[in-house]
């Protein structure tokens, strides 16, 4: 990184100290991006083996870890914050190279787009390959599993202030085309994860609502208990919302406090 703002530095300096007031060159595109542009290009393709390797050096530690919550206010865990920091490193250095050929800016912003793109699409794989195990686990369901959504919901956060610092709706339609189609596979990605959990949540759901279904019925007198007076409703009426309050407030108040899924 070091050395490639190293070669930059020493024509960005001359072009704007000796060159860039002087006619004929003054408005001018300059001509020494153009020299450059191969170590750029080739420094870039190279990131994406170095991106790929530190993202999974950040997972495997959040894993080793049992994905704790970054900070005490926040819904996600550190590989997140770990992967966006490497990836924007990454961007800086293109930045302080300060292309002024709109054209090679362009295709440097596309470049470093599909390595965003490459790294967010392993990063992905990586969690759902791991969500099911979450599910399997009762203990860690309502906030391993939380967790692991979050993450998805804040790599889409992340990704759009990434999107914004590439230069928003000013950058070039190739480069934002690669990274809202990356938005669009994160929330079908964060979408089938939400599915999967709610399925494994059904059995319990249902489970809770047969119960409450029972004693309403008994209330009613359509079970095998005697039908109650209507003086006796309101003593009753906790005891027969009593199977899905439980699950309100054990699971799914558990679910909630992990949980928050915020759109962009």
């Amino acid at each position: 990184i070091y050395t490639l703002s190293l070669h930059d530095a020493l024509p960005i300096w001359l072009f704007k100290t000796y060159v860039a007031d002087v006619p004929p060159y003054k408005g001018q595109v300059p001509e020494y991006p153009a020299w450059f542009e191969p170590f750029v290009m080739q420094w870039l393709n190279e990131n994406d083996d170095v991106s790929l390797e530190f993202l999974h050096g950040a997972y495997a530690r959040d894993k080793k870890d049992g994905f704790r919550k970054n900070t005490e206010h926040t819904k996600f865990s550190s590989s997140v914050v770990d992967v966006f920091t490497q990836l924007t490193q990454c961007f800086e250095v293109l930045q302080k190279l300060e292309c002024l050929n709109p054209g090679i800016w362009n295709r440097y912003m596309k470049r470093f787009a599909m390595t965003v793109v490459k790294v967010l699409t392993t990063y992905a794989d990586l969690l759902k390959a791991d969500f099911p195990n979450h599910l399997k686990d009762e203990r860690s369901v309502n906030t391993k599993a939380c967790v692991l959504m979050n993450n998805i919901q804040q790599t889409r956060i992340q990704l759009e202030k990434t999107y914004q610092s590439m230069g928003g709706s000013e950058l070039d339609t190739d480069a934002a085309s690669i990274l809202n189609q990356q938005q669009s596979t994160l929330n079908t990605v964060l979408d089938a994860l939400a599915l999967r959990f709610s399925e494994n949540m059904g059995g319990k759901v249902d489970h809770s609502v047969k119960q409450m279904g029972k004693l309403l019925a008994d209330v009613k007198g359509g079970g095998q208990g005697q039908a109650i007076s209507k003086s006796e409703v309101t003593v009753t009426a906790d005891s027969i919302l009593g199977p899905v309050m439980d699950l309100l407030d054990g699971s799914l108040s558990k679910i909630g406090r992990a949980s928050c899924r915020e759109r962009v």
